[in-house]
């Protein structure tokens, strides 16, 4: 591992390292955590390492907690990729219209040192970036276009000399790799989510806006090109996991799901589609702790960040057999086989709680003319009264 300051400018490899472990997520947390004795870390420095597939990760010290001992000091080094960085960088307003990735990719990072690297080819789609973060600009353009954003540097002798962001459609490869529940496994905890498995799918998009009142109305549908139907439905999942009838029939789960920016009805009958495919199976994750037997030679048997595997649950009836990602990836840069590994069915959302909060926020503001023009705000700042008894 490489120690630099503040400034980029090398120090030398960091010195008495007791543990270090390395936690990537899809499309989430990229973090460093070690142990040392060395006692040049500071906070704001950089450490630079070679992973085994030659790849340099660069992350920055944030935070530091230190335990005196007779022997010395020991540090608790937190550090974030690098690319967080990128939270520092804003972005006013933006909107990357009927393009694809790669350009939308360089609008997110034009206020940024770092560069579109290796992008696939992901298809034609739109962005707004409004008032936000470069970070937050990247992984909304992951969201659209359904990619996964990998970071990478570029180390020359001593000095980092470029910071690229690739946006792959998919990263890691199906290995064929079979993990069973309750076997071949040191240990492994099985979560299924609360979240209700749905068979059918309302869809509805943007609302209609009305010229009169500069409101907005009933929310775009796609009946008239599906048959009637604004929704769509998983006959395979209704057999399965539908409500019970009397007559021993079954009936399907209802949803519905919301797409505030789309205005086309066969957009929207498409991302409908797409939305129920992913909530009509039970979400599943497989928390597991495997021996990385990569680390003894044994190449085939080993799993990256993003691989496919298949999981064998006896536990359901019928068995159940599923493809699933390594969604989540802890090494143990000092001592391999610790590794642990997180498998999942479904790849949690880019954007965090915390995210969809601000956007919330930020659409509800952004609609305050609509406010003010229809007369719900008084000049004192007080909701009308008419308009919450029409709301109740």
């Amino acid at each position: 591992m490489k120690l630099f300051d503040k400034n980029e400018k090398y120090i030398g490899n960091l010195q008495y390292v007791l543990e270090a472990k390395h936690l990537e997520e899809i499309n989430g947390e990229d973090v460093l955590t070690l142990t040392t004795l060395d006692n040049r870390v500071e906070k704001g420095f950089r450490i630079v390492y070679r992973d085994k597939e030659g790849n340099w990760k660069e992350f920055i010290i944030k935070g530091i907690e230190e335990i005196k001992q007779p022997d010395g000091i020991i540090k608790s080094v937190y550090c974030e990729s690098s690319f967080y960085e990128t939270l520092g960088d804003y972005i006013e307003d933006k909107r990357p219209y009927n393009t694809t990735a790669n350009i939308a990719l360089e609008r997110a990072l034009e206020p940024t040192r770092w560069e579109v690297g290796i992008v696939d080819d992901l298809g034609i789609n739109s962005v707004n970036f409004y008032h936000i973060s470069a970070k937050e600009a990247v992984q909304k353009v992951a969201e659209a276009w359904k990619g996964e954003i990998r970071t990478r540097v570029v180390v020359s002798g001593n000095r980092i000399v470029k910071r690229y962001v690739d946006l792959l459609a998919r990263r890691g490869n199906d290995t064929g790799k079979r993990f069973t529940y309750t076997k071949d496994i040191e240990e492994i905890k099985k979560i299924v989510h609360r979240d209700d498995v749905i068979t059918a799918l309302y869809g509805y998009g943007k609302g209609e806006e009305i010229e009169e009142t500069g409101g907005y109305g009933r929310r775009i549908t796609f009946g008239d090109i599906n048959g009637g139907k604004n929704y769509v439905e998983n006959e395979e999942a209704r057999l399965i996991w539908g409500r019970n009838n009397p007559d021993g029939t079954k009936s399907h789960v209802f949803g519905k799901v919301e797409f505030d920016d789309v205005e086309d009805p066969e957009e929207l009958l498409r991302l409908t589609k797409e939305k129920l495919e992913e909530l009509s199976k039970p979400l599943i994750t497989y928390e597991c702790k495997v021996i990385d037997l990569k680390a003894y030679g044994f190449e085939h048997e080993g799993v990256e960040l993003g691989d496919t595997v298949v999981v064998i649950d006896k536990d359901f009836e019928p068995e159940l057999r599923l493809k699933a990602r390594v969604i989540s990836i802890t090494k143990d840069l000092l001592e391999p086989e610790n590794n642990e590994i997180i498998l999942g069915n479904f790849i949690p959302s880019i954007i965090d709680d915390t995210v969809k909060d601000k956007e919330f926020i930020n659409n509800f503001r952004g609609k305050q003319g609509v406010w003010d023009r229809s007369n719900i705000i008084s000049p004192d700042l007080k909701i009308s009264a008419n308009y919450l008894d029409e709301i109740i």
